[in-house]
């Protein structure tokens, strides 16, 4: 490609690099495709040994079993062996032995000693 049209392209890309649609617009004229061409011949690596798929169900399925088996290697390559038991999670148990009768009185003081910047749904406010 001489040296002022690549210049010209690498100025262009340069400029849509945030607008993806005309990014892709140039490169398409970067390569002489036609709106309606596609790829049709894909090439897999599988067991070790590259396959070139040129049917479009074959590629889609190719591309499916990819993805699902790139799922099932990440979960297998982040499990462990270790066996969990109780023993990893303490419980810790508290028990209320003695409840004592509150009055209203008491009842509204506790609630307004309560801070009410930091509150869920319920607002400590009476």
């Amino acid at each position: 490609m001489p040296d002022k049209k690549q210049i010209y392209y690498n100025n262009k890309i340069d400029m849509y690099k945030n607008n993806p649609k005309i990014m892709w617009k140039t490169f398409k004229k970067l390569i002489n495709t036609s709106e309606n061409s596609i790829f049709n011949v894909v090439q897999f690596e599988v067991n070790n040994e590259i396959k070139t798929v040129n049917n479009e169900i074959e590629i889609c399925e190719y591309f499916n079993h990819y993805f699902v088996d790139s799922i099932k290697d990440i979960i297998d390559s982040i499990s462990s062996n270790k066996q969990w038991t109780s023993d990893d999670y303490p419980v810790i148990e508290c028990k209320f032995e003695t409840y004592s009768l509150l009055n209203l009185m008491d009842l509204k003081e506790i609630i307004n000693s309560l801070d009410n910047k930091f509150n869920d749904i319920l607002n400590a406010k009476v």
